[in-house]
């Protein structure tokens, strides 16, 4: 019983451990961030906002995107871009056709919950990237993260059980090793006949 316990209080720590790492990583990030975002290499992650591309992804999910870019996209990709209305915002939506003008590439977007398509063709030139997988729920739990409360039951809470966990051990080695001490002094030596 006290193994299984033991092991539940690992697993759990450990977990605290995973989602304060990934909290401070993408709240930090994206405050010194020129845009607002996270960014770990290649890979860029939006938070959504909205549920214009529900049932693929919802609000409170955060979406990783792949920043690099490639030359040309196809009908059907996903992809993140600025508006092209208002530079600030940044969207994700499906392309639903590629236009070209005068060498001047462009796409047609619309949110897949949409009933109708975005008003402005995207020019090539505002495209973030394609989107590549999604996280359901950890936009919720980053928008949380950054209040007051979020950051005590996200980070100092469990950093302070960590450090209780890890005192904790320490104590017991020590007092392990301080009663094999003991035992061995007050045990009878075998060299002594």
């Amino acid at each position: 019983m006290k193994k299984t316990l033991r092991r539940v209080v690992n697993i759990t720590l450990t977990l605290f451990l995973a989602m304060m790492v990934i909290v401070v990583f993408f709240t930090v990030t994206s405050k010194f961030s020129k845009d607002g975002t996270s960014k770990l290499g290649k890979y860029q992650m939006m938070e959504v906002l909205s549920g214009s591309m529900s049932p693929v992804f919802n609000a409170g999910d955060v979406v990783v995107v792949d920043a690099n870019g490639k030359p040309l996209y196809n009908t059907g990709d996903v992809i993140t871009f600025k508006d092209p209305q208002d530079l600030k915002r940044v969207i994700t939506h499906r392309v639903i056709e590629v236009l070209q003008q005068e060498k001047q590439i462009s796409y047609r977007t619309k949110g897949d919950a949409n009933n109708t398509d975005d008003l402005k063709p995207v020019p090539a030139a505002n495209i973030i990237g394609q989107e590549k997988f999604r996280i359901p729920y950890l936009g919720w739990v980053l928008e949380f993260a950054k209040t007051k409360l979020g950051v005590v039951l996200l980070v100092i809470i469990p950093g302070i059980l960590m450090i209780i966990d890890e005192f904790r051990k320490i104590y017991r080695a020590m007092a392990e090793d301080i009663e094999k001490k003991k035992q061995d002094m007050t045990s009878p030596s075998s060299d002594i006949k």
